[in-house]
């Protein structure tokens, strides 16, 4: 299977290619008062409204971007979402997955589906269902 890999802070991370519908530059977005801070705003994809999810956020890391930040633009389970990241760093075919623990990663492994070593280096395969999806917010107590 391929892989769009990326970074996130130190993190090299990647997402199934068959997810993917384009890659963006840092583009200017709407700001979204939204319940979830990592939703960080919207813009206009040729007619279609799509949400910004700053990933940074989503796992917990320091928000930094810079000219470098490139916007993923994914579909997953009905869902169009830009995805704000550090850097895309290429595409990685990967044959073999590998149990993740907490201690080997960054990021939260409820996002993650496994782990591979490409080049020496951890690669932690993102979970894109599971990582755009952001649950609606708990009501609040009378």
């Amino acid at each position: 299977m391929k892989y769009l890999t990326f970074m996130l802070a130190d993190q090299f991370c990647g997402i199934e290619l068959s997810c993917v519908r384009e890659l963006l530059g840092y583009m200017p977005f709407a700001p979204l008062n939204c319940d979830h801070p990592a939703i960080v705003g919207w813009f206009d994809l040729r007619g279609q409204a799509v949400r910004v999810l700053d990933m940074r956020l989503r796992f917990g890391l320091a928000v930094t971007r810079n000219d470098d930040t490139v916007m993923i633009v994914v579909d997953s389970a009905g869902q169009r979402v830009a995805m704000l990241v550090d850097s895309v760093v290429g595409l990685e075919k990967l044959p073999m997955l590998s149990e993740m623990t907490a201690t080997q990663v960054r990021i939260d492994p409820r996002f993650a589906i496994g782990v591979a070593s490409v080049q020496d280096r951890k690669l932690v395969l993102i979970d894109i269902g599971r990582a755009i999806v952001i649950p609606p917010p708990l009501p609040k107590a009378a």
